[in-house]
């Protein structure tokens, strides 16, 4: 990670680098590709992957010294964050897919994470959907994810996209492709992920 500052002829200058003599940790772990990068307002999210998604958050409130404030290890890795806020907690939502143990792509997943507080990311919730050989636009296309903020007293999110679905027996079969629609609320406690209905197509 670099942190370059715009300088009076209009050139960027380099101001830090992460990792740094004073964190030394790296991004990632030998092996790992960065596969989805999301910057918000002090905070960078980077999710890295081989066979195990790391999800790292950065702390860049100090240009001068950006540290790694937080980590999660899960299953599988996303190609795409989406931030949202749902009653005064900070979530992201990640698009990509699950892995087997040896690392090879499963089914697409859609997954919710409460990253309120910084050096604890925790996953709320994941959907999975087919096996081998699913695909999803929205895995390398973050225009064909959708996603709508429902306004109310406690806002809530619904979120679209377009998946082909395919099952594993002797060979990969394909399902049925269609539009699958998901929410995100919190109309039952803490913010959940639920799946609410398919258009096939």
């Amino acid at each position: 990670l670099s942190v370059l500052e715009e300088t009076t002829n209009q050139g960027l200058a380099l101001m830090s680098i992460l990792p740094s003599p004073e964190h030394p940790e790296p991004i990632g772990k030998p092996g790992d590709q960065v596969h989805a990068v999301r910057f918000l307002g002090e905070r960078a999210y980077v999710v890295t992957a081989r066979a195990i998604d790391p999800l790292y958050v950065i702390d860049v409130s100090d240009p001068l010294e950006p540290f790694i404030a937080g980590e999660l290890e899960i299953p599988g890795f996303a190609t795409h964050l989406q931030p949202l806020a749902v009653a005064n907690t900070e979530l992201l939502l990640s698009v990509g897919r699950q892995t087997n143990t040896s690392g090879a792509p499963q089914g697409v997943k859609v997954e919710l994470y409460d990253v309120s507080d910084i050096p604890l990311p925790r996953p709320l919730g994941a959907q999975v959907f087919g096996e081998g050989g699913s695909s999803s636009e929205a895995i390398g296309d973050p225009h064909a994810l959708t996603v709508m903020q429902v306004p109310g007293e406690t806002p809530s999110y619904r979120i679209g996209l377009p998946i082909d679905v395919y099952t594993v027996d002797t060979t990969y079969r394909w399902d049925y492709s269609g539009f699958h629609f998901l929410e995100v609320s919190s109309s039952t406690g803490s913010p959940q992920l639920r799946v609410h209905g398919v258009l096939k197509t």
